[in-house]
């Protein structure tokens, strides 16, 4: 998965750092689990791929770390999926078929609210 470069404009225009992680297990599942954050100070938002089922989740947390309970701190996938079905959007296997979908709600939120899910976000200065 491209993700990183799909979510690249917030490290670009917003100033956020990136951090990748590989979990083993999460929680009674075994992995392996991979997960790619996006961070500032205001919070952290990860993304939860679970490799062998093909499954992705989405988290906000206070800031990033290599620690799985501060990492998924708050879960936000199912209002990520009821955001996409209001967009009329079919939110099953969507993320196989175009990763974009979360990163533009992610941008208009921005574009709306200076923050997403959360996170308060300020734009780079040049």
């Amino acid at each position: 998965m491209k993700i990183k470069n799909t979510f690249k404009f917030l490290i670009d225009k917003y100033n956020f750092k990136y951090g990748f992680n590989i979990f083993s297990s999460y929680y009674n599942f075994l992995g392996p689990f991979y997960t790619y954050s996006f961070y500032n100070d205001c919070g952290c938002f990860t993304i939860l791929h679970a490799v062998q089922r093909n499954e992705i989740e989405y988290y906000v947390s206070k800031g990033f770390s290599n620690k799985q309970e501060i990492l998924f701190e708050v879960k936000v996938s199912e209002q990520i999926f009821n955001i996409l079905k209001r967009l009329r959007r079919h939110p099953l296997n969507w993320f196989k078929a175009d990763a974009t979908l979360v990163a533009e709600y992610i941008a208009d939120e921005i574009n709306k609210k200076n923050e997403f899910l959360g996170i308060n976000v300020k734009r780079k200065n040049n």
